[in-house]
């Protein structure tokens, strides 16, 4: 149907409906099919960049730009034409931007067009503001490095190429349509619903959540999820963005685990050297074994811990074991038990007695015993077991035993190679010190069998000071290799005292002269780089030291001498250490002194954190001693004690 607007109708209409055209926003232009304006109208707060009652009866070209009354000139023929309204827009070039207008076009007489025009710039620059979004969110979405999807009333309805990757999707159909809860793991259902639903109620963004998810092949993924309400064709939605974190996951595991691990084996080194510290100096080897083997139940939190001590019988020549020694936690008391004593291996362990004698642990779950094995460990309610054998001298001496009553226990190859360790270091100081005891009884007419200890002695230092340098090679944390080296060093002390004494004639004493010249050799060469530009002044006198106070004085200056080596020069390019060693008003007196860099004032053997200073605090107290400290030009430690001879200790 043509619309035609007659000139009398259009100028009642002006004069009619003035106040109502003013409330109008728009422009009214009469042009003929030339493209000249011959009238104009407009409400009086219309908003124009153009005085457009200057331009009447002139064409449009000379105040339009060129795209405009092109665009206006194909209208008017086309409304001309067609005889009907057509409604187009067009723009004008501004400084920075564009003014847009939308325009109407009606037919009126004598080849003239009425056009009506409207100011849409804000409308349409809020378009296309709208629409650059629009395309810069649809980009994100398909472009997104982590899986989104959107879904609503329950069903996925829209979701990005790596949302298909990670459900294992071959396209679109087999995704779209789908429960979103089917991709739920059973563990997360619960939490996926809940967040759903504080969405719904809400309409707020959830916070970032871990759950399970699966993909389309049935795979369990650990997923980071974050999701908000949207309106997604105009219905309440939810857009899911979520991380697939398995491999994370499964790092942080494994990190965990191997941090864990290597914490567990730090607490070992620190209990094996500080347990071989206290077997090495202890006097009273019943408390020392005792204290040692609950140290060993607390830091691998069993219940049960044990030391069995091999004989035979003297009518079959049958190996026994006998349980000696026992620290229980959370488990019933064993030690008692006379079903402990006198237990034949050949009956009930023989696979025991074949494993250990060549210094191969036992270890795993009572259940995969065999009977007559569990017969016995049953009936103390052991779930997992670990037997360690203590070889002494190349002999089966007989083990130490680990029981959790409670439950299933694997037991790693580290953990049982530094428990092995400490356990043939326990046999050895039981087995010293009944030997010991042995030949302080006979001592005034075999002094030869004390000669031979200490030989059997230094011999089992030597052997463990192997051990120790041979467990350091496969350690590769170095504060860890350092607590190996310092008890090597410390082991190696107590050897060379030892050995002085197997040379010498006098059994009760050790020149220790000779003894602070060749400790200095040996931490030389223990420390060599560090040690590489320290020089050493010796000034001792040839003095002999009661073989009692010379093991504790000896780790003393072994521990001073090596902390000074460790210490004492950093970021110098050389030093000196000066060791003496005199008597003096009566007493004993060693002084190790240095020109380092000094101890610092808040150090002190009280309150050291250190087993070295610990350990020097310790010794002195055993000595009797008073250990004073001079901070100045670098640190000197004297040390002062009486002379205490071991004859004199024997007759009490």
């Amino acid at each position: 149907m043509s619309i035609k607007v007659s000139k009398d109708k259009t100028e009642s209409l002006k004069l009619k409906y003035e106040k109502v055209l003013q409330a109008i926003p728009d422009l009214f232009f009469i042009v003929d099919k030339d493209g000249f304006l011959r009238d104009y109208y407009s409400n009086k707060s219309a908003s124009t960049i153009l005085s457009y009652e200057n331009y009447i009866d002139k064409n449009l070209k000379d105040f339009l730009p060129e795209s405009a009354v092109n665009r206006i000139m194909e209208d008017l023929e086309k409304v001309l034409q067609e005889k009907k309204l057509i409604t187009d827009k067009f723009k004008i070039p501004q400084k920075n931007n564009y003014q847009y207008h939308e325009m109407r076009l009606l037919p009126y007489e004598n080849d003239r067009v009425l056009m009506i025009v409207r100011d849409i710039t804000e409308q349409e620059l809020n378009r296309l503001k709208q629409k650059e979004s629009d395309e810069l969110y649809k980009k994100i979405f398909e472009y997104s490095p982590d899986p989104i999807i959107i879904h609503s009333e329950g069903k996925i309805v829209e979701g990005n190429m790596e949302a298909y990757k990670f459900a294992k999707v071959k396209d679109r159909s087999e995704f779209i349509g789908v429960e979103i809860l089917k991709f739920v793991h059973p563990d997360s259902i619960e939490t996926v619903k809940h967040r759903i639903q504080n969405m719904r109620k809400n309409m707020k963004a959830s916070g970032l959540v871990e759950e399970k998810f699966y993909n389309m092949k049935g795979e369990v993924r650990n997923v980071e999820v974050s999701s908000v309400p949207i309106n997604y064709k105009n219905k309440l939605s939810f857009l899911v963005i979520f991380r697939d974190v398995t491999e994370r996951k499964k790092s942080e595991e494994q990190q965990k685990k191997l941090m864990e691990k290597l914490s567990q084996q730090t607490t070992y080194l620190r209990i094996i050297d500080e347990a071989s510290t206290l077997l090495l100096t202890t006097e009273n080897y019943k408390e020392t074994t005792e204290k040692v083997i609950g140290m060993l139940g607390n830091v691998t939190e069993t219940n049960r811990v044990y030391i069995f001590e091999n004989s035979i019988d003297p009518e079959t020549d049958e190996y026994l074991m006998n349980r000696k020694f026992e620290w229980v936690y959370n488990a019933k008391p064993e030690i008692d038990n006379p079903e402990l004593q006198n237990i034949s291996y050949d009956y009930y362990f023989p696979r025991w007695l074949r494993e250990l004698s060549y210094d191969k642990p036992i270890h795993g779950l009572v259940s995969g015993f065999p009977k007559r094995e569990q017969k016995i460990l049953k009936k103390q309610q052991i779930v997992s077991i670990l037997i360690v054998p203590i070889i002494v001298q190349t002999r089966f001496w007989g083990f130490i035993g680990f029981d959790d009553c409670y439950k299933g226990r694997r037991w790693g190859k580290n953990e049982i190679s530094m428990l092995s360790v400490l356990a043939n270091n326990i046999g050895s100081t039981i087995e010293r010190f009944r030997t010991e005891e042995q030949i302080k009884k006979e001592l005034q007419t075999k002094q030869i069998l004390i000669k031979e200890i200490h030989h059997r002695v230094k011999n089992n230092l030597q052997v463990i000071a192997s051990v120790l340098k041979m467990q350091a090679e496969f350690v590769q944390n170095p504060s860890d290799l350092v607590l190996f080296r310092n008890s090597q060093s410390r082991v190696q002390s107590m050897a060379l005292i030892h050995e002085n004494i197997y040379n010498s004639s006098n059994l009760a004493s050790v020149n220790f002269k000779h003894y602070l010249r060749t400790i200095s050799n040996h931490l030389m060469i223990i420390y060599a780089t560090k040690a590489a530009n320290i020089s050493f002044e010796i000034d001792v006198e040839d003095i002999d030291v009661d073989i009692n106070q010379a093991i504790p004085c000896g780790l003393i200056a072994n521990e001073l001498i090596s902390n000074a080596i460790k210490y004492s020069f950093k970021n110098k390019s050389n030093g000196t250490i000066s060791i003496g060693f005199h008597w003096v008003d009566s007493h004993y007196q060693l002084i190790i002194a240095d020109n380092g860099i000094g101890l610092p004032k808040d150090i002190s053997f009280e309150k050291a954190k250190s087993l070295g200073l610990r350990l020097v605090h310790l010794l002195t107290k055993q000595l009797n001693g008073d250990l004073k400290i001079i901070r100045k030009n670098g640190t000197k430690f004297i040390l002062e004690f009486n002379k205490k001879p071991y004859y004199n200790k024997l007759r009490m």
